[in-house]
């Protein structure tokens, strides 16, 4: 079967006549805890012998309720990758708007759930919400499990030294410079992507140019300057040093990924790429003058290719 992205719950070409197992949620970082959801998701569709979906909102309910919503882990294109790479081969991806917002719970129960997808079992974690203001808990689901004639299957928060894994707890990690805890916590590499667009120029008229990533508004939950692997340029990995955040010497308001390519330059308009987050080189500052910026920025590259050196190193070293 190939992968279907299912955009919206009008494009269901039918219900699942036999039924369905589901998961639902919003998955940002697709973390440990996420991955045993799926797990637990792939073992139960193969023992039912039925299809497996996972449901996801775009927006994230709390993007839409509130603008000042807390920063994503990853974007939906980073989701999709993820969910492929477990092995999952359908996700209906659904439009999160004012009409579903005001969906009281046992009517997401009855028309979303039964009526449109014939759902049979559903895999959910123990803090699973749903419906207007979040009313509808594991208890309601149960319950109506009984009366419906579909199951609920409970999977336990993982915790990693004594501390729950969840999104929250990655991005606390991720705002507090603690990317190897976020790695740990996440169990893949911690990466933006996206699609290279036009910029100011600023950097390639200081003798710097960069590349710029549209990131469709999405807040990201780490600041500074790191340095980085990026993909999707050429068939290799390009190491670059990339800066996340307003850019204040440039009187900046909103967030921006900018990324100095390392001995590589090149129109690279289109291409959507992945930018790996390797360290963090230190804090996003004000420098009074262009010439303080660019000896600044020269000590940083300094600084990137020191990292990639010791990590060429450190990889041969485990290779061997």
């Amino acid at each position: 079967m190939k992968f279907k992205h299912i955009r919206n719950i009008f494009n269901l070409k039918k219900q699942y006549i036999n039924g369905c197992v589901i998961t639902i949620g919003n998955f940002d970082g697709v973390h440990l805890g996420h991955q045993k959801i799926i797990s637990k998701l792939k073992n139960e569709s193969l023992k039912r012998n039925l299809p497996m979906i996972v449901v996801i909102f775009e927006p994230q309910p709390k993007e839409f309720i509130n603008k000042n919503s807390p920063s994503r882990i990853t974007g939906l294109r980073d989701k999709i990758k993820y969910f492929k790479k477990m092995g999952i081969k359908q996700v209906l991806c659904i439009n999160f708007n004012k009409n579903f917002l005001m969906l009281n719970a046992k009517d997401f129960i009855k028309n979303f759930l039964i009526k449109s997808l014939n759902m049979k079992c559903i895999i959910i974690g123990k803090d699973f919400r749903f419906g207007y203001k979040a009313y509808g808990d594991v208890k309601l689901l149960k319950n109506s499990g009984k009366k419906l004639g579909f199951n609920v299957l409970e999977v336990k928060t993982l915790e990693i030294d004594s501390e729950k894994i969840s999104s929250t707890a990655i991005r606390n990690a991720l705002k507090n410079n603690k990317l190897e805890k976020a790695i740990k916590f996440l169990g893949h590499e911690y990466s933006i992507s996206g699609r290279v667009v036009c910029g100011k120029a600023i950097g390639r008229l200081i003798g710097f140019p960069t590349i710029n990533i549209s990131s469709k508004n999405i807040k990201f939950p780490i600041n500074g300057v790191y340095a980085v692997e990026v993909n999707g340029i050429t068939k290799k990995i390009i190491y670059g040093i990339a800066n996340i955040g307003t850019r204040p010497t440039f009187f900046g308001l909103n967030q921006k990924v900018e990324v100095h390519l390392l001995n590589k330059s090149g129109n690279f308009y289109s291409c959507h790429i992945e930018i790996i987050i390797r360290k963090k080189i230190r804090e996003e500052r004000f420098f009074r003058s262009t010439f303080d910026l660019k000896n600044q920025i020269l000590y940083d590259i300094n600084k990137v290719n020191d990292y990639f050196v010791y990590l060429k190193n450190k990889r041969k070293f485990f290779d061997e």
